[in-house]
Formats: C-alpha cells, structure tokens, sequence
C-alpha cells in the first residue's frame, strides 16, 4: 500500500484542514524529493532549492482552505512550487554576490 494508505484526494484534504499532522507528513515525505528535483531545475543552487520547497510547504498551509478540489492536490502543490520558484528565482537574480560587489569596487580603485 502507497504512503498516502489509499486516500483519496478528498480524504487528504479533508485531514490536512482537520489539522492532521500525519496527513501533512505524509505528503512532505511524499513529494519533497520530487519537488525539490523540480526546483533544482530553475534554480541557481540547491540552497534556492531548498528554500523553494519550504516556501512551497507553507504556501500549501496558508492556502489550503483556497483549494477548490478542481484539480488534483499534486497538480494544485506543483502549480505554488512553480510559481515560487519563480519568485525566488527572479529575487535570486536580482541580488549581486558581495565577492563581485568587492572585486567591482577593486576594479574602479586602480
């Protein structure tokens, strides 16, 4: 028998919005090693990754009552990884190492 015990999507969700700790560990234990493969992809280091899928985890919390059940949970959880993949990846961009800020600065002193 798989890890969810043969829950149905609407079961687990039922459970997770009961506060089911084991529900939600279940799906952590689940998916994470997936999500975090799927992270790596668009991400610049594993660190990103990491923090994409935590990001992801807690979005699922905060958003679960949002659920519409009109797609699957998988599909719903892969849709806030990409989107936060996204956003931490475009925040990621944006911010220059300090190594380059001191070798810039290095450069325009000489």
């Amino acid at each position: 028998m798989s890890a969810r015990q043969g829950l149905t999507d609407h079961e687990l969700v039922t459970r997770l919005r009961a506060g089911d700790e084991e529900a939600f560990a279940i799906l952590v234990g689940q998916w994470s090693g997936v999500m975090l493969r799927v992270a790596m992809i668009h991400s610049p280091n594993r660190a990103v990754a990491e923090e994409v899928v935590q990001e992801t985890w807690l979005a699922v919390l905060r958003q679960l009552d949002r659920f519409e059940e009109r797609s699957s949970l998988r599909t719903w959880v892969f849709q806030i990884l990409a989107k936060r993949t996204i956003t931490l990846g475009v925040r990621d961009r944006r911010s220059v190492p300090f190594s380059e800020l001191a070798w810039g600065f290095c450069a325009i002193r000489r």
